[in-house]
């Protein structure tokens, strides 16, 4: 079985990359969890996908709270409201999700951090 992320990792914006992000950001430490790993594909997923929200709000939302970097949390969160949902790459009904949960987020950031 051919799997994607042995295709394209950049595929639909990055998001095997982010996958394995996801991956090894929630799996325990003793099964190979890191957040090291974790923001290294994260972050190639923003770079492979420079129109789509989900890789930066979902850095913000789960990579940026468990490392407690409340200021690289804000400028992503920031990032993703300041976009025009209709001109990313990403679809329309997704886009308007991440930015209402990013001002939601941003609006209750103490209880984060």
């Amino acid at each position: 079985m051919i799997r994607m992320h042995e295709i394209d990792l950049t595929w639909a914006g990055g998001h095997p990359y982010y996958a394995w992000g996801y991956y090894y950001l929630n799996i325990p430490r003793f099964m190979g969890g890191s957040l090291k790993k974790a923001e290294e594909f994260i972050d190639k997923a923003v770079e492979a996908g420079p129109k789509w929200l989900y890789a930066r709000w979902g850095r913000a939302k789960y990579l940026y709270t468990r490392k407690k970097d409340k200021e690289a949390f804000r400028e992503d969160m920031e990032w993703v409201i300041a976009q025009d949902a209709r001109e990313m790459d990403s679809p329309y009904p997704a886009n308007v999700h991440f930015q209402r949960d990013a001002t939601t987020m941003l609006a209750h950031m103490n209880d984060y951090f």
